[in-house]
């Protein structure tokens, strides 16, 4: 298992890996500049699954639209296929966004699903 601290400018994401998995929880003031360095981060990781986490201390300032535009623009094309799914796990409080946001982003072409945190322990993402 490795642990690794991203930098995304407002914002920061601590990076686990388990196998071929990588859990990644996001923190901070999360604009769509910070997204969108998340999801370069993400491109440039080997993992087949990811487990993005948004924690309860993420502070989304940018709308449901530009978060998904803005990882459509950081999202390499090769990672765009449903080979290289993101489970976007929230609190209930959030579901409603998730939600929206993967629909948008599934709109756009990448492979995006929802899930509660609370799930996530069982995954052993």
């Amino acid at each position: 298992m490795e642990n690794e601290e991203w930098s995304l400018g407002t914002a920061t994401a601590t990076a686990i890996r388990r196998g071929e998995g990588l859990t990644v929880t996001l923190r901070g003031v999360v604009t769509a500049q910070a997204y969108e360095a998340l999801h370069i981060r993400l491109g440039q990781s080997r993992w087949r699954r990811c487990v993005l986490v948004i924690g309860d201390d993420a502070l989304l300032v940018a709308t449901a639209q530009s978060l998904a535009d803005a990882a459509g623009r950081g999202t390499p094309a090769n990672q765009a296929k449903p080979t290289h799914p993101v489970i976007i796990c929230v609190r209930p409080w959030r579901l409603e966004w998730a939600y929206l946001h993967c629909a948008m982003l599934t709109a756009a072409g990448l492979c995006r699903a929802v899930c509660l945190a609370t799930e996530v322990a069982s995954t052993g993402a």
